[in-house]
């Protein structure tokens, strides 16, 4: 064979090695856009193209979206997926993830979003400023460490979800043990902004979260008059009901 020959017939293979990998690459990207729609900045209404991935199950487009979100900090990712994992293999209900965490834990949260058993959930990274918190928020001399901002997330659903007319808060420390779909589908009266879990001993109260310890929680509800009163109280619930839609 000539050198010319062998000079083509490399070329040939270089180029289609070329096209292949280019094909490959192109895949992996598509299958990481179809699950997430990035965010640039917390503030405002943003499009959203939500198709998932490979799904275990066919969604009704008829059924009624489920608002779930969770913070995640850098140091404690491995709970929030564990939370969120907990969600999606007990629900067949269409169920979007807010997953609202600082700008430099973004990267590292979608390594672990792209993982093999969470490739199918549908989600949104949000970005929480802590500048919001600025001038709002006063250290506890009697607490041993400052407070992490992701704590004041939930105060600000309706700026990081503003699309939502109702939405559940959970911390990355919750397990769900059953369809998510019951929580959601708890009745609040007109007036009513939210329930919130609180440790309880009626069986009649008991749903489907349990949080540290394997508490029985129930969800008292909290009149809009009151609202403004609850405080560190509404601080520390780990599971929440909000509805931002609200008639006195």
């Amino acid at each position: 064979m000539s050198f010319r020959k062998v000079n083509i017939v490399i070329l040939v293979l270089a180029v289609a090695l070329f096209l292949l990998v280019l094909h490959h690459n192109f895949l992996g990207l598509s299958s990481l856009l179809r699950n997430e729609v990035t965010d640039s900045g917390i503030v405002g209404p943003q499009p959203r193209d939500f198709v998932p991935n490979a799904l275990r199950y066919a969604v009704d487009g008829r059924q009624e979206e489920i608002p779930v979100v969770i913070a995640a900090s850098e140091d404690r990712l491995g709970g929030a997926i564990a939370a969120i994992n907990s969600i999606q293999h007990n629900t067949r209900s269409n169920v979007i993830f807010y997953i609202v965490t600082l700008n430099n834990t973004a990267d590292h949260l979608r390594s672990w979003l792209n993982s093999d058993s969470l490739k199918s959930i549908r989600y949104k990274i949000v970005n929480f400023d802590p500048k919001l918190l600025e001038g709002k928020v006063k250290e506890d001399p009697d607490q041993g460490e400052s407070m992490k901002p992701l704590t004041f997330a939930r105060f600000y659903l309706p700026i990081l979800i503003p699309s939502a007319k109702k939405a559940i808060y959970m911390d990355d420390d919750v397990i769900v043990q059953g369809d998510i779909l019951a929580l959601y589908n708890t009745p609040l009266k007109p007036g009513h902004a939210a329930a919130f879990s609180e440790d309880c001993d009626s069986a009649s109260t008991k749903v489907v979260i349990r949080g540290a310890g394997n508490q029985v929680n129930c969800l008292p509800h909290i009149p809009l008059p009151t609202i403004s009163f609850i405080g560190k109280r509404l601080q520390i619930q780990g599971t929440l009901l909000l509805q931002f839609t609200l008639t006195p």
